[in-house]
């Protein structure tokens, strides 16, 4: 934080590198990063499982700052701007992939000693829940030799059927059982959560979807037209990985998001 408000105190003496929304950004930031700070240590405390909000966050500051470092370097270049400006931004973005790093981290370690029987998907961050990394190593067991179904690890206990079935009863009962879609309502309104977190993750697949006729169409038209301009095949470049990752971790959080309900 230390890095980025002095990076903030040097771009409002460089006319190149703000405008009118400069002040408000850089406001917004700040509280965000105060707001990610005590996140941070509410969830150290209170969670066995690494944030899902602060993760989202800082890969989403982490893809901005990618662009942002890649343009003040290019901007460095014309020599309109001196060569702190760049370096002290490609710092705040290392630190901004360590801080992803650390946040990602399990908390296996300081919880287990309490709570011997927790399961592997409980203490697993988003990405990891995301790629289904936390099954890495039932699959190399199950590379090895024959699993038996005690070996396999335990599921998330929110989705135990006991839990599951408490749920809807105390929804169902509220419900007159005569009534048309009666059972169907008592459903989504025990399970209502599950069902809502996982609505962005598909409008997200559905936007990055939508993005490849543009996406191919951009790619033919630069290959077609013979641009020799550089910038535009590495943002070609840089486009494809956004948009085929997305999807793919779209697809995927949506059982992420799911499970985290």
């Amino acid at each position: 934080m230390i890095f980025q408000t002095a990076f903030l105190g040097l771009r409002v003496q460089i006319t190149p590198l703000h405008n009118d929304a400069s002040i408000a950004a850089d406001i917004l930031f700040l509280a965000a990063f105060a707001g990610a700070i005590m996140l941070s240590y509410l969830d150290h405390i209170r969670s066995i499982r690494p944030s899902t909000v602060l993760a989202i966050f800082l890969s989403t500051m982490t893809l901005l700052s990618v662009a942002r470092v890649r343009t003040i370097w290019l901007v460095w270049s014309t020599n309109s701007i001196p060569m702190v400006i760049p370096v002290l931004l490609s710092f705040i973005l290392i630190l901004t992939l360590v801080s992803l790093l650390l946040e990602s981290l399990e908390k296996r370690k300081n919880i287990d000693q309490t709570d011997p029987d927790a399961t592997p998907e409980q203490f697993s961050g988003f990405w990891k829940r995301t790629s289904f990394a936390w099954l890495a190593s039932t699959f190399r067991q199950g590379y090895r030799r024959i699993l038996t179904v005690h070996e396999l690890p335990a599921l998330d206990p929110k989705l135990d059927t006991d839990v599951l079935l408490q749920q809807l009863e105390s929804k169902w009962s509220k419900y007159d059982k005569k009534k048309k879609h009666s059972l169907l309502k008592a459903c989504f309104h025990a399970f209502s959560v599950s069902l809502l977190t996982a609505v962005i993750p598909r409008l997200c697949l559905t936007g990055f979807t939508f993005a490849q006729p543009f996406l191919i169409n951009t790619t033919i038209n630069y290959v077609g037209g013979g641009n020799s301009d550089s910038s535009i095949g590495h943002g070609l470049i840089g486009a494809y990985a956004l948009v085929y990752v997305g999807k793919a971790v779209s697809a995927s959080s949506r059982l992420s998001f799911l499970l985290m309900c």
